[in-house]
């Protein structure tokens, strides 16, 4: 799994409005790669925007959100905790 073309294609996909704040890659028993993440915006549609890109991109798929953390005092984000099939292209 290559970092630096993760990283790339999430540039593709990802709004300026939007953070990417953990990124952990794992392969199921066939292999392919899923992509636990926890993304952070100040609104909820700027997360869905993003999770909407990501399923009509060509080499991320379905996306699972698995948690939702509404904002704090101490963290003013909305983040979700996402699980998204993706087809590294080599």
């Amino acid at each position: 799994i290559s970092w630096t073309r993760i990283f790339a294609d999430l540039e593709k996909a990802l709004p300026s409005d939007v953070r990417v704040l953990q990124i952990r890659p794992q392969l199921d028993s066939k292999n392919r790669i899923f992509l636990q993440m926890v993304i952070g915006a100040d609104t909820t549609g700027q997360l869905n925007s993003f999770l909407q890109k990501l399923e009509s991109s060509e080499v991320f798929g379905a996306t699972m959100v698995t948690s939702i953390v509404p904002p704090s005092q101490t963290d003013p984000l909305f983040r979700y905790q996402v699980s998204v099939s993706y087809a590294q292209k080599i």
